[in-house]
This record gives C-alpha cells, sequence and structure tokens, in this order.
C-alpha cells in the first residue's frame, strides 16, 4: 500500500505580511517570472520509501508517470494499491483509460476526504 499525493513548488516565493519602519518601504528581491514545477509521489506503508516524478505540469500525465514508475519497481506486486484524494488527475478519462489496461492498481479514496487547492 502506497500513501500517494502532489505537491506545487512555486520558485519565486509569495509574500506576506511583514514590518518595516514607518515612510520606508521595502525592497523585496525576488527571482523574477514566477516558475512552477510539480511533484507526485508514493510513501510505501512498510518500508517508508518515497517514490517520486516531476513535470512542469500538473497533469494527468504526471500521475501516470507516476504509477508506471512504481510498476516498474515493484514488478512482481500482485496489486499496487495506492490511497489518493479527489484530486481530478486520479480519475480523468486519460487515468482511467491507464488504470483499465494496469488491472494490478487499486485506489483507496477515504471518505469525507477533500482536495486542498
Amino acid at each position: 500500500m502506497f500513501y500517494e499525493d502532489e505537491v506545487d513548488i512555486h520558485l519565486n516565493p509569495k509574500i506576506g505580511a511583514d514590518w518595516g519602519y514607518k515612510g520606508k518601504q521595502r525592497l523585496v528581491v525576488t527571482p523574477g517570472k514566477n516558475k512552477k514545477h510539480y511533484l507526485a509521489g508514493a510513501l510505501h506503508s512498510k518500508t517508508g520509501q518515497i517514490t517520486y516524478v516531476g513535470s512542469t505540469s500538473k497533469s494527468s500525465e504526471l500521475f501516470i508517470n507516476l504509477m508506471n514508475k512504481l510498476k516498474r519497481q515493484y514488478r512482481r506486486a500482485k496489486t499496487i494499491t495506492l490511497v489518493v484524494d479527489n484530486c481530478i488527475i486520479h480519475k480523468s478519462r486519460k487515468t482511467l483509460v491507464w488504470l483499465r489496461n494496469n488491472p494490478k492498481f487499486e485506489f483507496v479514496i477515504p471518505t469525507g476526504l477533500q482536495p486542498v487547492g
């Protein structure tokens, strides 16, 4: 069993509340235009091993790439069970087609779980 999730990485940090002297504007250096990167990862429930893949877009391809990597790493496993949330990439048409062709994968979606973001 694996616990799976995705993360969005913004290379241009968000700026929040800060303090400063009255009448003095703070200079905040940022790296320019925001670049985003996305990771999908799975934590093996028994060994604690993390498997992950990265992409420049959070899409079905990112999730399918992760499942392909798990499939290669755990060739001998009869089933690969993923605990996932309700993110759209887990139930997109592309993902469902891939799952039909890869029946060793099973999903568990905890009841009442809502996606964040």
